[in-house]
């Protein structure tokens, strides 16, 4: 489905350059969204296939597992075949599962096309990165990196918001499978588009190591699958046996890293890569970020439905307002120069740190659509994260050779899909704990107390990024001054 390899000296214009930033980030931008639209349409989904809540929730975990389990393949995949091949190879695997999702007759069958779009936007999705990289003129590349962090801050924020909206529209007689129908139409535009408009850059040879493949895949997939499975209701032993897995096979798959790093181009993940402590960083803050973003949505429909008694709808509306503020400040953020990056984030992480410390002094049944005060607060978070978002790649990728984008896209995404799991959990535990002993009130403010605790480390690291550009330049300027 991708065009053939052809040198990438060939000269394009400015409006063909936007058209392969357009394929590229519309690809991302549904990868990201399916991860979390489920999560609104799932008690619509439980209650049409007639499944209990533990087995529903096996169609957000398959996609998780299945998506996060592979990521770090695909990335590999396209820096060893060309980024062009591999995207589209996921483009089209996930428009034919999102129409299997779409006619699923019963769960077992959702089930299965969930694991196929996660395989397809594992395989799309790290190749963004690397077309932004290679595809684009030298100048264009902050901008795309930051559009790239901006769309995956994006996609995550209105899946939220869409699944409620798209799952309003009646379609086979149901309220849920439009919003995986949509997709169809979407990928094949972009394969069509795609075949025109994306290249693949020459490419040298490399092998790839199938065994630590298995090794990340499994231990990737238990983790995340162990961890849906603690907020089912499922016996100790299913969860517990799964995380013991992933602790194993994860512990396996560094040791086989480890010994193939002498070896060149062998091993799944770049001892290049590993080796910037801006990728370190950058990678750290993803994880502390992202704690706080879907699970704050998660978290925020749960005591808004309990504490005020919203609808689905209702609940989404609630936050409307933070997806506009992420949406208007990611797009503004992602144009901003590298120099100035690491300060606005930094400003940001203060900003979203006040707004989970201005949550806790408001009453749970105020979390309504019309509340003034819940309104500048949801918006504040929405501004803070959408400056946040689009930072953490620019930051994260800024000494990663091109030839490893694929790689470190992946990393970055794997990063944020555990963190959504991880803090999705938690925060879930935290709430019916809290919800049990003391009620709706105390289970929501001990979780906004985890996020201001996420948000003090997103600012920690927002800052050392600031200090080290300011001692980078003071560097250079001195030694400017030697000479």
């Amino acid at each position: 489905m991708s065009s053939p390899s052809q040198p990438t000296g060939l000269t394009r214009t400015n409006a063909q350059h936007a058209l392969v930033l357009l394929v590229l980030f519309l690809g991302e931008f549904i990868a990201i969204f399916d991860i979390s639209v489920a999560n609104v349409l799932l008690p619509t989904i439980q209650r049409e296939l007639h499944v209990g809540g533990s087995t529903a929730s096996l169609v957000i975990a398959a996609y998780s597992a299945a998506y996060a389990s592979s990521v770090l393949l695909s990335g590999r995949l396209g820096d060893t075949y060309g980024f062009a091949r591999i995207f589209q190879w996921g483009v089209g695997l996930f428009g034919l599962s999102s129409l299997l999702c779409a006619f699923a007759p019963t769960l077992p069958t959702l089930v299965v096309g969930r694991v196929l779009q996660g395989l397809g936007a594992a395989l799309l999705f790290p190749q963004v990165l690397a077309g932004v990289q290679t595809a684009v003129p030298p100048h264009w590349r902050g901008a795309g990196a930051g559009i790239f962090g901006a769309v995956l801050g994006i996609g995550s924020t209105l899946g939220q918001i869409g699944g409620a909206w798209l799952g309003r529209i009646e379609f086979l007689g149901s309220g849920w499978r439009f919003a995986f129908f949509v997709n169809v139409p979407i990928c094949a535009a972009i394969l069509l588009v795609g075949v025109f408009a994306l290249r693949n850059p020459d490419r040298r040879p490399r092998s790839l190591d199938v065994l630590g493949a298995i090794y990340s895949g499994v231990g990737i997939g238990a983790l995340v699958v162990g961890l849906a499975l603690i907020n089912t209701g499922a016996l100790l032993w299913s969860w517990l046996s799964l995380l013991v897995l992933a602790v194993v096979a994860l512990v396996l798959f560094a040791c086989r890293q480890r010994f193939l790093w002498r070896f060149q181009d062998k091993a799944l993940i770049s001892r290049e890569v590993l080796r910037s402590t801006t990728f370190i960083r950058g990678l750290g803050l993803a994880l502390a970020f992202y704690l706080t973003q879907v699970p704050f949505y998660v978290v925020l429909t749960q005591a808004a439905q309990s504490g005020t008694g919203l609808t689905p709808t209702q609940s989404a509306n609630l936050y409307a307002v933070l997806g506009v503020a992420f949406l208007l400040t990611s797009i503004a953020t992602a144009r901003l120069s590298q120099r100035v990056t690491p300060v606005v984030a930094s400003i940001a992480s203060v900003v979203l740190l006040a707004s989970f410390v201005f949550l806790m002094y408001i009453p749970i049944d105020q979390l309504r659509p019309g509340n003034v005060v819940v309104f500048m607060v949801l918006a504040l978070n929405g501004l803070a994260g959408g400056c946040i978002a689009p930072s953490i790649v620019r930051l994260a990728l800024t000494d990663v050779p091109k030839d490893h984008a694929s790689s470190a896209s992946g990393m970055v995404s794997m990063s944020q899909q555990l963190a959504n799991s991880i803090g999705t959990t938690l925060t879930a535990v935290v709430f019916v704990a809290g919800n049990s002993a003391y009620g709706v009130a105390r289970g929501f403010g001990f979780n906004l107390l985890l996020f201001t605790a996420a948000s003090i480390v997103v600012l920690a690291l927002t800052g050392s990024f600031a200090c080290h550009r300011r001692s980078r330049r003071i560097a250079t300027t001195n030694a400017g001054r030697q000479k």
